[in-house]
């Protein structure tokens, strides 16, 4: 088994939450749950027990923030989701550009971990809070 560091002195608020691999690169994001954040892992850059290949990348919070569902649909684009601040949005799986965030369609839905690309692209999550599935096209 090997591990790999995420911070050397991780602060409150990172709970690392949930996985998915980029199916171009190989490389593994994360969502980052109180941080409002989400990270990668660059495998080949990766050294056991260091943060080497590490990054993460800060979205726009307004208030808490729980990242927790995240995917990667087949364009190179990783989405994820906010509980909180009831969003989903996205990211360049590239490591450059700009976050696009999106609210979901149902007031206090609360979108969790539910959040999965399907092989057309559609976006879909649950709002927990609200008994719903939503699906973005």
């Amino acid at each position: 088994m090997r591990e790999y560091l995420i911070r050397t002195t991780p602060p409150g608020g990172l709970t690392p939450h949930l996985i998915a691999i980029d199916p171009t690169t190989g490389n593994i994001w994360w969502s980052e749950g109180f941080a409002g954040m989400i990270g990668e892992l660059k495998v080949a850059q990766a050294k056991p027990g260091t943060t080497n290949g590490v990054t993460e990348y800060a979205y726009a919070v307004n208030g808490s923030a729980h990242t927790s569902g995240i995917s990667i649909d087949s364009r190179g684009t990783v989405w994820f989701d906010d509980s909180l601040q009831n969003i989903f949005g996205s990211f360049p799986a590239t490591g450059s550009g700009s976050f696009t965030e999106y609210a979901t369609p149902t007031p206090n839905g609360h979108p969790h971990d539910g959040l999965r690309v399907d092989s057309q692209n559609r976006i879909w999550f649950d709002e927990e809070f609200q008994n719903k599935l939503a699906v973005a096209q």
